[in-house]
């Protein structure tokens, strides 16, 4: 009898365990959808010429400054067009100086009655000309010097050369970029929502972006959504920028991003190590007034760490077993203690 005694006790003793409360409030709708990351900012940097790669600074994967020299491209047809047209403005200049103090006798004589309105006249249509030839010679050497000057590949902001296909000596076309650069301190991704849900995707929500087959998550912000459905894949596109404050090298890696569907609704939730799974079955244990109370759940979708749940009996601040939960059974005294509060 002392025996039987003592594992009646035994059985009667309170397990310990840790609780949190279950929360009622409303919740968006989600959904999941997959995009491949790409920069916010990219470039490829091309000359305006074709030219031979005199120098090249960098190289694929090295990280840039805003106006850092990558490459030096020369042109030597281009250069000795520059020298010609330098000198023929000289004397183009020289010409209209003549032309000019011609005018200003002609003037002067004409003042004094010595010559016709006709000579005057025909001075200034000469000096109109020769002025018009020095300001057509001086575009073109603006021309050709701003061509040259594209020829000095400078970084358009801070970022890492992705690509760079070409040697040095190598001749170049503007067709032929000689540097893919770009900038990773943002990012964007595109993502294909299905047409049924056009008009539900809100604009400048703030979503959570996580990195495929990592741990990485970010913060991202809707930015566009557009009101058209393509025919052939049926889904509108949606554009996501994400901050990437630490410059992960993200460009081309997928991510999953829970896009927000349709009005905000209130929702229950509770702790995913609330739930237990045993024999078919979905269930959390809630401490009533110390006493184990088994309550089934349907699992809607997972919400971070918690899970939306339906069922009947849970109430916002219940207290549910988060830790000590699979070896209980209903009717079993626990011995409480509370999680710690999540900020």
């Amino acid at each position: 009898m002392l025996i039987a005694g003592e594992a009646s006790c035994e059985q009667e003793k309170p397990v310990p365990v840790t609780v949190e409360p279950v929360q009622v409030r409303v919740v968006s709708s989600t959904n999941t959808y997959t995009g491949v990351f790409h920069p916010f900012k990219e470039n490829f940097l091309s000359v305006d010429e074709a030219g031979r790669i005199n120098e090249l600074f960098k190289q694929e994967g090295d990280v840039v400054k805003k106006g850092e020299l990558l490459a030096q491209v020369t042109n030597l047809s281009l250069e000795g067009k520059l020298e010609i047209a330098k000198v023929t403005i000289k004397e183009a200049i020289a010409r209209m100086k003549l032309v000019e103090k011609k005018l200003e006798r002609q003037q002067t004589m004409f003042s004094e009655n010595l010559i016709s309105v006709q000579q005057v006249e025909d001075g200034q249509v000469d000096f109109v000309l020769q002025e018009a030839i020095v300001q057509t010679r001086t575009a073109e050497i603006n021309r050709l010097q701003a061509l040259i000057n594209s020829f000095s590949i400078r970084a358009p902001f801070d970022g890492q050369i992705i690509a760079s296909p070409f040697e040095t000596g190598q001749w170049i076309t503007p067709s032929s970029p000689v540097f893919h650069i770009a900038n990773y301190e943002s990012l964007e991704l595109k993502l294909g929502i299905p047409g049924n849900l056009l008009g539900t995707v809100p604009m400048n929500r703030e979503v959570k972006v996580f990195v495929k087959d990592t741990e990485n998550q970010l913060r991202g912000r809707i930015v566009a959504v557009m009101q058209h459905v393509n025919k052939e894949t049926g889904n509108f596109l949606v554009k996501v920028d994400v901050e990437n404050p630490t410059n992960l090298p993200l460009s081309g890696l997928l991510a999953d991003v829970e896009i927000p569907i349709g009005q905000p609704a209130e929702q229950v939730l509770v702790s995913r190590d609330a739930i237990v799974r045993k024999n078919d079955k979905t269930y959390v244990v809630v401490s009533d007034n110390g006493i184990a109370k088994i309550v089934y759940v349907l699992i809607d979708r997972n919400h971070g760490s918690q899970a939306i749940v339906t069922a009947e009996g849970l109430s916002n601040g219940d207290q549910v077993v988060v830790r000590g939960n699979e070896r209980l059974s209903a009717g079993t005294p626990l011995l409480i203690n509370k999680a710690p509060s999540k900020q």
